[in-house]
């Protein structure tokens, strides 16, 4: 029997089907938007009615009972995970002593055939926010049943969008409902957008950021007095502005030229006009934007020594961390590293007209890894700072200090929330400066700090990180009188700079990090710093300005050629 010829042979689609499959993937596609927003809006009433500073204590409880439930059980999933890995290895190894079947052996070494990774994804991530996280990490775990480290990109986008309604809460004018939620996001555009606006904030008015600090650029240029008038007829003027090219000499500086630049690679130029010309900002931003360049000197990025707490089997990167700790009348802010032994530790206390906030006695509180990309990133142009303003506001017990940062822009302000959240309960804390007791110090100008980085320090600077003197020490020796800085055999350079002599402190420092931070000083034009060293292990350079007070601790370097773990550790925090 023939079947073919019995098919019904299909019709050919007409133009009204096509339509009709266009219109109904639009409305699901508009159908899963709103679902999106509704469920986030969702999400978001659970954490404020059950997590946040508003939540009732009985719904806090019942919340917390909650979550402790789920994640017995996926203690309890884990704990099956690694007896199955464990089992899987005796059987690979003929150490099962009990008899099983043909099968079970099978399945049993089917699963030692698993790679790590693979071993990874069977096991499922507890509900708890990790280091650095977002603070709606557990709230939307729990809410959407997140538990796969799969799940990750899926947690980190809701917590976004959860991050930018709280973040506009205030537009809700007190309608805590679905409905308010869902409109607050659709006037900003939608899920995908309440996600970019967390992301970088300020996305959609990147030109207008960037052309009203072009115009505050400008403008101080215009009213400078202060530099001298040549005689020089200009080429390439761009809208009544001339770049020129020199070089140092005996007596100053000497013009080579004019650059040869368009109107495009003008404005750029503008952007790289020197600080001091621009004039300052906000006092708690200008404070801000200087512990932000000072904190370049924490290194971060390399393999640390902490376990990823969400079951990857992972090490964290080593992170640069901004905290604030109580310093008894005001709170300072602490630039390290966490996820390592040893970092550099910076402390830098405000001065008295700059409000930052403060934290208690034994509290701490940290900024995440979002809010600190954001500070690293737009408290470093010192225009842009000229827009900007930070207003401090106290907190609770788990977020002690809140900023919010307002960039001011022709039309509409920008406003950034930044959360300080409590460390109390964070699994790795940063290092911290644990003891120094400086047996000398040595106090050194500017130009003194120029002549020791061009006549020694730069040189070590150029070399190479494969480069044999890259990976020698070099010894940082000073009484009050002279600073002796050399490798015995490269050569030691000394510098008769002081005139009070105390004791003798020797130190061996990695080249890298002496050239870093002599250059940040010359970067940042500090007029005097002064030198303390602790035979212990630790070399300290302060100073101030009208801002605030600063010192850099630099760890000596250690027998494995890091850093010396004597004068640091974790941060401890009681409450």
């Amino acid at each position: 029997m023939n079947t073919v010829a019995n098919i019904a042979l299909p019709k050919p689609v007409t133009v009204d089907e096509l339509n009709a499959y266009v219109a109904a993937a639009e409305l699901e596609y508009g159908n899963y938007k709103s679902s999106a927003m509704k469920s986030a809006a969702n999400a978001y009433l659970v954490w404020h009615h059950g997590e946040s500073v508003n939540a009732e204590p009985t719904m806090r409880t019942w919340l917390d009972g909650q979550i402790a439930a789920r994640n017995t059980l996926i203690d309890a999933h884990n704990k099956a995970v690694d007896d199955a890995k464990r089992r899987a290895k005796e059987c690979a190894e003929g150490k099962i002593n009990d008899p099983l079947t043909e099968e079970a052996t099978a399945v049993l070494l089917a699963m030692h055939k698993r790679k790590p990774s693979e071993w990874a994804a069977h096991k499922q991530v507890k509900i708890e926010g990790r280091d650095g996280s977002s603070n709606f990490t557990r709230i939307v775990k729990f809410v959407f049943g997140f538990k796969k480290p799969s799940d990750a990109s899926h947690v980190s986008r809701y917590a976004k969008v959860l991050e930018y309604i709280e973040q506009h809460k205030n537009e809700l004018g007190g309608d805590f409902s679905v409905d308010a939620i869902v409109a607050l996001l659709n006037e900003v555009g939608g899920f995908e957008a309440a996600i970019d606006k967390v992301r970088n904030p300020e996305a959609a008015n990147d030109d207008n950021v960037r052309a009203a600090t072009l115009t505050k650029i400008k403008e101080a240029v215009d009213r400078a007095e202060g530099g001298e008038e040549i005689a020089f007829t200009p080429k390439y003027e761009q809208n009544g502005y001339v770049f020129l090219v020199g070089r140092p000499s005996a007596n100053g500086v000497k013009l080579c030229g004019e650059l040869a630049i368009n109107d495009n690679e003008a404005n750029d130029l503008m952007f790289k006009v020197d600080a001091a010309i621009i004039g300052s900002a906000d006092p708690a931003v200008e404070f801000i934007s200087r512990v932000v360049s000072i904190g370049d000197l924490v290194r971060e990025g390399r393999e640390g020594n902490a376990v990823d707490t969400a079951g990857t089997g992972k090490r964290f990167k080593v992170a640069r961390t901004f905290s604030l700790t109580d310093l008894g009348s005001k709170t300072q802010v602490v630039v390290s590293a966490r996820y390592t032994e040893a970092s550099v530790v910076i402390h830098a206390a405000p001065k008295a007209n700059v409000n930052i906030g403060k934290v208690e006695p034994d509290q701490a509180a940290l900024l995440n890894s979002e809010d600190a990309a954001y500070m690293a990133k737009h408290f470093s142009s010192a225009a842009r700072c000229l827009l900007m303003t930070i207003n401090a506001s106290q907190g609770d017990s788990d977020i002690p200090v809140r900023w919010n940062v307002t960039t001011a822009l022709d039309g509409k302000d920008q406003n950034k929330a930044i959360v300080w959240s409590s460390m109390y309960k964070e699994a790795h804390c940063p290092v911290d400066k644990r003891h120094f007791d400086p047996k000398c110090s040595m106090t050194l100008t500017q130009e003194q700090l120029r002549l020791v980085y061009n006549d020694c320090l730069r040189d070590w600077g150029k070399n190479k990180q494969d480069d044999q003197k890259a990976n020698k020490q070099l010894t940082v020796k000073f009484d009050g009188v002279t600073l002796t800085v050399g490798h015995v055999v490269y050569g030691i350079k000394s510098y008769p700079l002081g005139d009070k002599l105390g004791s003798p402190v020797s130190l061996d420092i990695r080249p890298r990090d002496i050239v870093d931070l002599f250059a940040k000083l010359i970067e940042l034009n500090v007029p005097f710093c002064t030198l303390h060293g602790d035979a212990d292990g630790m070399l300290a350079i302060s100073w101030d300005d009208e801002v605030g007070d600063y010192t850099v601790y630099q760890p000596v370097v250690d027998m494995r050629g890091g850093l010396s773990k004597t004068c640091v550790g974790y941060m401890k925090v009681s409450k």
